[in-house]
C-alpha cells in the first residue's frame, strides 16, 4: 500500500526523533506504530470481554426459542415458586 500524507512540523520532528532513537526507517516505524496500536485495541477488547464474563454479565440460559416474546416468564422464576 502506498500512503501519501501531509504532516505538521511537530509530527515530522517526532518521526525524525524516533527514526534516530530507534534506528528504524520510516516504513518500519509506521508498521511498528500500527502494530502497537493494534495490540492495545486487542487487549482492550479482550479485557472488556473478560470483565463481562467475570462479573456474570455474559451468560446463557435455556429456553424455547421465544425469549423475546416471553422473557418475563423465563427470567422471573421467583414468581413461579
Amino acid at each position: 500500500m502506498n500512503i501519501n500524507i501531509q504532516l505538521d512540523e511537530q509530527h515530522v520532528e517526532k518521526i525524525h526523533y524516533l527514526e534516530q532513537q530507534l534506528n528504524m526507517q520510516l516504513e518500519s516505524l509506521i508498521q511498528k506504530g500500527i502494530d502497537v496500536l493494534y495490540e492495545q485495541q486487542q487487549h482492550k477488547s479482550s479485557k472488556a470481554f473478560q470483565i463481562l464474563q467475570e462479573t456474570g454479565f455474559i451468560g446463557c440460559m435455556e429456553g424455547d426459542g421465544n425469549l423475546s416474546e416471553n422473557y418475563k416468564n423465563e427470567i422471573y422464576l421467583d414468581d413461579k415458586l
